[in-house]
């Protein structure tokens, strides 16, 4: 059975995450276009909004090869993939395992407060937790979209709302 298992957790000065996968068949495209290798490849993502109307949102999606998809965009899907989190502010590491992989990772708490996603007087993000878990090389519409949280939309939509939750940094 293939399950996704997500952690948070903070110090002070810091956002932790883990996601701990269980994937039979990992997906890995590499493609000239960096974008529609890692869309269409195994992988875990976080997004964060500066408000619950996703006014500004920004995201990485990270596959089980360490490969991070970075953008900043605004709702409804204008989405800027030019834009990237900084090296200094955001550690990844993906490993292998026997059943799948694990992503572990941190972002600092200064550059979310930057990026006004941590807002002066307020202590909690606007984020969600996502995974793209494809299951044939060849297909790449053969793909199972899983959250942290329904968003209830028709097809499977992570850039909305309804997808979000608050986490309290407190």
């Amino acid at each position: 059975m293939e399950t996704t298992h997500a952690q948070l957790w903070h110090t002070r000065d810091t956002l932790y995450f883990a996601f701990d996968v269980v994937d039979t068949i990992l997906v890995s495209h590499k493609q000239s276009n960096f974008h529609q290798g890692i869309g269409s490849s195994d992988r875990v993502e976080l997004f964060f909004s500066t408000d619950s109307l996703l006014s500004d949102y920004y995201g990485m999606e990270i596959g089980y090869d360490d490969r991070i998809l970075s953008f900043h965009g605004q709702h409804y899907r204008q989405i800027d993939y030019d834009w990237s989190w900084p090296n200094a502010v955001l550690q990844t590491q993906s490993t292998l395992t026997e059943k799948g992989y694990h992503c572990r990772g941190s972002i600092a708490i200064s550059y979310l407060r930057n990026l006004h996603l941590v807002q002066e007087g307020r202590s909690n993000l606007y984020i969600g937790v996502f995974r793209a878990d494809y299951h044939d090389v060849r297909d790449p519409s053969s793909v199972t979209w899983i959250t942290h949280r329904d968003p209830k939309t028709q097809s499977p939509d992570f850039h909305t709302t309804s997808a979000f939750f608050y986490y309290n940094l407190d």
